[in-house]
């Protein structure tokens, strides 16, 4: 079995997202570092575990909270260099940095590869990464992953199906 490792250091930037038709949710944690994107991606129960794990090491709780504007999903993401299927995170506080080092362990369906992505946070990026899983979560706002539009139906119609943009007229 190979072994791979994707180590990004500080990160400027970890959004959670969610993607999909009402029908076939996705969820994804896009992190950024410099011109470097990761996307890991998750199922609900794993980012609900994320958020858990944020408020154990912080020593915070989750507040889900109704925004009063809707929650927007994260725009200005380059397209990701690696994308990872998440299967386990962890999370510490180093004192010395005082900085929370990430480690996710990812699956691979085909047991053929093994591989850890790995990162480091300041305690203001969980805090905000903390609510806008809450955010993301309470307002279960699904993303076209080919368009970007807000899908608000199980049959959107997507012009980057089929390469035509639906005229205003």
């Amino acid at each position: 079995m190979r072994r791979e490792q994707y180590e990004f250091g500080p990160v400027e930037r970890m959004e959670p997202d969610t993607t999909g038709t009402l029908d076939d949710q996705k969820y994804r944690l896009l992190v950024q570092r410099g011109r470097s994107v990761a996307c890991l991606w998750l199922d609900r129960e794993r980012l609900l575990d994320l958020a858990a794990l944020i408020e154990h090491v912080l020593g915070s709780t989750l507040r889900v909270v109704w925004p009063s504007a809707p929650w927007e999903p994260p725009r200005g993401f380059p397209t990701p260099d690696v994308e990872l299927t998440v299967g386990d995170f962890a999370l510490e506080h180093d004192e010395r940095s005082d900085h929370y080092p990430m480690l996710a362990q990812c699956i691979d369906a085909h047991q053929e590869v093994s591989c850890t992505f790995s990162c480091v946070a300041s305690h203001e990026q969980l805090r905000t990464l903390l609510d806008r899983i809450a955010g993301a979560i309470a307002g279960e706002h699904t993303r076209c992953p080919l368009c970007g539009c807000t899908v608000t139906e199980a049959n959107h119609s997507c012009h980057g199906q089929n390469g035509h943009i639906a005229s205003s007229s």
